[in-house]
């Protein structure tokens, strides 16, 4: 009987999960593109001043560049601590999935708690728990991965346009 109730739990935290995707989908999709393309804008300015591109002053430009990389490092740990915590969600459900299948091999509850286990199982395979960015991309490790070779790209385009 407690296995059902969990699994009544997990179909409620499934719509919530949902409802939170669709109430924040569009804001995270628009804060990440928002935070990459300060980062790119960031990033050139910093290099340019290094690369002494720019003619500010000596005062100035040091302030500059260390206001530009606090901006810079700013943005890059919002959107990281934000994929962190969804990567945090996403190895739970492996770990309870791998508890379930010890709770299965184990073979000490009966069949009723057995058959729960398994449908619970089957909810949670077939209806995993996923943020997504108004569902155009998953909250994952590998998506920002390539994000990020996408504005390093980007930035190297930038650099060598540089006189």
């Amino acid at each position: 009987m407690k296995f059902k109730q969990i699994n009544n739990s997990y179909l409620l935290l499934t719509e919530q999960c949902s409802s939170i995707n669709i109430l924040f989908g569009y804001r995270i999709f628009l804060g990440c593109m928002s935070y990459i393309a300060e980062v790119v804008v960031m990033l050139n300015f910093t290099l340019r001043l290094f690369l002494g591109c720019l003619e500010v002053s000596a005062t100035t430009s040091y302030l500059s560049l260390i206001t530009t990389i606090t901006r810079m490092t700013g943005n890059i740990s919002i959107v990281l601590y934000g994929l962190h915590i969804c990567e945090q969600n996403y190895r739970q459900t492996e770990r309870i999935l791998r508890l379930i299948d010890y709770l299965l091999i184990d073979n000490t509850m009966n069949q009723e708690e057995q058959e729960s286990l398994k449908q619970l199982r089957e909810l949670i395979i077939t209806r995993p728990i996923d943020f997504h960015a108004a569902k155009l991309f998953r909250m994952e490790y590998p998506t920002f991965l390539s994000l990020a070779s996408v504005f390093i790209t980007s930035t190297i385009i930038l650099l060598q346009n540089i006189k």
